[in-house]
This record gives C-alpha cells, structure tokens and sequence, in this order.
C-alpha cells in the first residue's frame, strides 16, 4: 500500500509498472534524479492518497488522469520543470488539503474550478508563470493556513473579503505579482501571525 523512493538515487523515469500496483495509496519518489514525464497511468491508481514526486527533473505537463484519484490527499511536484497549464480538473479531487508546485514553469490561468477544495491548508504555486486572478479561489479555502503564490503574473485585486474568513492562516506570500489593492491591504491581513 505504499512505496517510498525517497532520496534514494533512483534515474530514468518513472516506470509505468507503478500503474499495475493498484492498490497503492502512498507513493513517494521525492528527491531523486527521475526525469521525463509524469505517467499518465498513475491515474489508474484509484485508492492513491498521497504522491510526492517533487525535486526531480521531471518534464511535461501534470496529466489530467490524476483527476481521477478521487481520495488524494496530498499532491507534491514542486522543484522539477513541469510546464503547460494546470488541469481545472483538480477541482475533483475535493479531500486534497495539501498542493505543492512550486519552482517549475507551469503557466496559464489558475483555475476557478479549484474553490471546490474546501478543505485546502497549503498551497505552494510559487516560482511558475501562472495568470489569472486566483483572489476568490484562494478565499473559498476557510481552513488555509499557508500561502506561496509569489514570482507568478497573477492579476487581480485583493479586497476587504479576501481571505476574511481563514482564520487559521498563518503565511501569504504573493509578492512579485501584479496584484493591486483596493484600499491599502485589509486589516485582517495585517494580524497573521508569524
């Protein structure tokens, strides 16, 4: 039920034979030197819960077949040079409460269909070349609690009902967009703690 690689030297790609472990639920290849793309076939893994494949050199675009692995709760690819537009998709997969992208080139707008993951708590984005307004996405999470959209071209504006109702959140960077503000930055905003 689970394969952990981590930091353990593996090369070459990802191996489609992983598809056929169909009752995986965490597989983590984090921290090796795997390139190419993501399997499409990892979204025949139905009962996977957790995937980490970040710090890689891997390549492409994140396959929309993920979207099929309803019961993931966590999705890591952060630090590879995955590139093209995030599936809207992802919206389905409503029990994810952690995604990590950080540092590729994915770019695009970011997808509305993302406020269905009400149960989101940290978001890593940052270091991409993602657009779009991601403003009402990002306050339809009320249990947000960490933040990294910096160094995208996000647009918008961030009003006094951005994030009003996360109580819990503790980080946001969205420095080095093209963000404005309404009226100075809202007060709640000014009480995060650190």
């Amino acid at each position: 039920k689970r394969l952990a690689l981590y930091g353990t030297g593996r090369t070459g790609i990802i191996p489609d034979e992983i598809c056929r472990m169909t009752s995986l639920q965490e597989l983590s290849l984090g921290k090796n030197d795997l390139k190419g793309p993501i399997p499409s076939c990892l979204g025949d893994l139905k009962q996977l819960r957790f995937l980490a494949a970040h710090t890689n050199g891997l390549t492409g675009s994140i396959p929309p077949e993920l979207c099929k692995c309803t019961d993931l709760v966590a999705l890591e690819f952060g630090k590879n040079t995955l590139d093209g537009k995030l599936p809207s998709c992802l919206g389905k997969l409503t029990k994810l409460d952690y995604l990590s992208l950080g540092d590729n080139t994915i770019s695009g707008d970011f997808p509305q269909e993302l406020a269905a993951l009400t149960n989101m708590k940290i978001l890593l984005c940052d270091g991409n070349m993602l657009t779009g307004d991601p403003t009402s996405v990002l306050t339809s999470w009320p249990d947000l609690d960490r933040v990294y959209a910096d160094n995208n071209n996000f647009t918008g504006v961030i009003d006094d009902k951005f994030l009003v109702n996360s109580t819990l959140l503790r980080w946001l960077d969205l420095s080095h967009n093209n963000l404005t503000t309404a009226d100075g930055l809202p007060g709640h905003l000014l009480k995060l703690s650190s």
